[in-house]
């Protein structure tokens, strides 16, 4: 009986050892994925405000009269998402946040479908910061600017042919993004921009002619 009951214990402790040895297995080879699934990241982009922000915009002109360029200084307006991981546990690696779709507002009143794709836009201050960025804090990404008297301007980071992103006229465009990290991606987010074509110096004031709102 003794023996009996020992053949029980040492099948059972061989059982048991195999299943360990088999849950360390599983855990090395799918441990990315059992991580993302018992903490996922939370991607999430919203627009920042809708008054933007008022700066500078410094470029050079090329100048026929002096044989060169003449620097030149005006004023801007730029506008921002923000993206949020809404994880406590995770940082989103390798960041970037894609616009996939502009719709624009046709006649009829009815939006026609103008690009279809996936570029990646702007960081803020794109200059001092990678291309792909890790995302615990919010992090903020360029997503038009308006330049005075009056220029309308996306702000992705590579330019395809078919994509306008340029706009000296009253216009009202539909936009949809994405976020996108190693662990996973955002829902799509859309926003609709009208402007009507002006420009002004005041907070209120432009709020007046350059409209942006989210769209659910």
């Amino acid at each position: 009986m003794c023996s009996h009951n020992q053949e029980w214990w040492n099948f059972g402790a061989s059982l048991l050892t195999a299943l360990a040895t088999l849950a360390v297995v599983i855990v090395a080879l799918f441990k990315d994925e059992i991580r993302n699934y018992l903490f996922p990241v939370l991607l999430k982009i919203n627009l920042k405000n809708d008054t933007g922000e008022l700066t500078k915009v410094d470029f050079n002109q090329p100048d026929a009269s002096i044989g060169g360029v003449t620097h030149q200084s005006i004023d801007a307006r730029y506008y921002h998402l923000i993206v949020r991981n809404e994880s406590n546990q995770r940082t989103a690696n390798q960041t970037q946040v894609f616009l996939k779709k502009v719709d624009e507002l046709g006649p009829g009143g009815k939006f026609v479908s103008m690009w279809e794709g996936e570029v990646p836009m702007e960081w803020e201050h794109q200059s001092i910061y990678p291309l792909a960025r890790n995302i615990g804090q919010p992090i903020s990404c360029d997503l038009c600017s308006v330049l005075k008297p009056g220029v309308l301007r996306l702000h992705p980071i590579i330019m395809p042919n078919n994509l306008k992103a340029t706009y000296n006229t009253e216009t009202v465009i539909r936009l949809i993004f994405q976020a996108k990290c190693d662990e996973g991606v955002s829902k799509m987010f859309k926003i609709q921009i009208a402007w009507d074509g002006k420009w002004n110096d005041g907070d209120i004031e432009m709020k007046k002619h350059l409209i942006i709102e989210e769209l659910t």
